[in-house]
């Protein structure tokens, strides 16, 4: 099983405020599980005026009902990563932007982070390195929408290469 994670947040800086976090499991078959948290930003978290700009235009940001406080949105990440097993592959879309602002959600919380370095997974190089048709899902833009999308994608370039995954 891998796992694709994405975020939504109010800045662009690795300790960005996130206010939606999502994770979806996937194999070469399809995906299966899903987790999908809209969340209590941590006052000590970054927020800069233009991503909540870029979010008013675009996102409708006052959709976002925060509703988890982060200690609790890292728990069910945790678990919910857990729950599958050990040294399961962690994707995101830019390995330097999801993976630094949710291990420093994490670090704010004194919570370990449930993966390793080495499980960490970029889904923009996999993009860029297999030409394979992006096929647009009818999903929001939302954590977890744009997880579904980039993982339907993923698993259309990780079939064509006919590796066993």
């Amino acid at each position: 099983m891998h796992i694709m994670i994405d975020t939504e947040t109010l800045s662009t800086k690795a300790d960005a405020a996130i206010i939606s976090l999502a994770a979806v499991s996937f194999n070469s078959k399809g995906l299966h599980e899903t987790i999908d948290m809209t969340v209590d930003p941590d006052p000590s978290a970054s927020i800069d005026f233009e991503t909540v700009k870029w979010h008013t235009e675009n996102l409708q940001i006052s959709s976002f009902t925060a509703n988890l406080p982060e200690i609790e949105a890292c728990h069910a990440l945790k678990n919910f990563i857990e729950a599958f097993r050990e040294k399961t592959p962690i994707w995101a879309c830019g390995a330097s932007f999801d993976f630094p602002i949710i291990k420093s959600m994490f670090a704010r919380q004194n919570v370990k982070a449930p993966w390793q370095f080495r499980d960490e997974r970029c889904f923009r190089t996999m993009k860029s390195l297999y030409d394979v048709a992006f096929e647009k899902k009818p999903t929001e833009h939302t954590a977890l929408g744009d997880a579904k999308q980039q993982a339907y994608h993923l698993i259309r370039i990780l079939n064509s290469t006919n590796a066993d995954w």
